[in-house]
């Protein structure tokens, strides 16, 4: 930047550092003996790299994504994420981080229409969206409809994700998992630890072993 002024796209990495090391704790700042960021400027710097660069102006765009969201400014996470998947409608990542976004806002409708269309597009295999998992895009839904009490619906995509043959290990215990609290709820708890014992029978994350022993030992309170 001293050399050129003029080169904007190295503002990204500028801003980026700062921002990055703003949100540091300040005790490991200052075990690290680095200081001198502050977020707005880091944020500012990403955003002029954006508006005026010319090389890095994608790799800025995503950076300022996952800022927006980290930073509670939801609708202009949701512009940049829409401005990219615009200029790269195959890359479904930008799209499923859209319903993500919804979900932090909490709004779990429009996380669920943005799913659903996922889903759709992959089982349609436009704009080569075949190359995503279904199962992971199921795993979203049920989710989110657990989020908006559609139950039911809830259920539906958590059983695909469970015979679906592409799942991983932590979106199928989560699934068994979810299933498990939810006939907790209806007080059917012969089939809810049925689906504990199927979390602590796979090879997935620690933690939901965990939350399925404790509620195999104590059943679920209530979605």
């Amino acid at each position: 930047m001293k050399l050129d002024p003029s080169f904007h796209d190295a503002r990204i990495a500028v801003g980026t550092y700062d921002y990055v090391v703003s949100v540091i704790p300040a005790l490991l700042r200052w075990i690290l003996r680095i200081g001198g960021s502050d977020k707005a400027t880091g944020i500012r710097e990403l955003e002029m790299g954006v508006a005026k660069g010319k090389l890095a102006r994608t790799d800025g765009r995503m950076l300022l994504a996952v800022v927006y969201s980290r930073e509670k400014r939801y609708n202009d996470a949701l512009q940049v994420l829409n401005d990219l998947h615009g200029k790269y409608p195959r890359n479904f990542v930008f799209e499923l981080s859209k319903g993500s976004v919804y979900e932090k806002m909490r709004q779990w409708d429009k996380a669920i229409q943005v799913y659903d269309q996922v889903l759709s597009k992959n089982t349609a295999k436009t704009d080569g969206y075949e190359r995503l998992r279904e199962e992971k895009i199921h795993y979203f839904i049920g989710n989110a409809n657990v989020h908006r009490r559609q139950f039911d619906r809830a259920v539906e995509s958590f059983h695909k994700v469970i015979a679906g043959a592409n799942a991983t290990p932590d979106e199928k215990a989560g699934s068994h998992l979810w299933i498990g609290k939810m006939l907790d709820s209806k007080k059917d708890r012969a089939r809810a630890v049925q689906h504990y014992d199927a979390v602590l029978a796979s090879k997935c994350d620690p933690e939901l072993q965990a939350e399925a022993r404790k509620y195999k030992r104590r059943a679920y309170g209530g979605v």
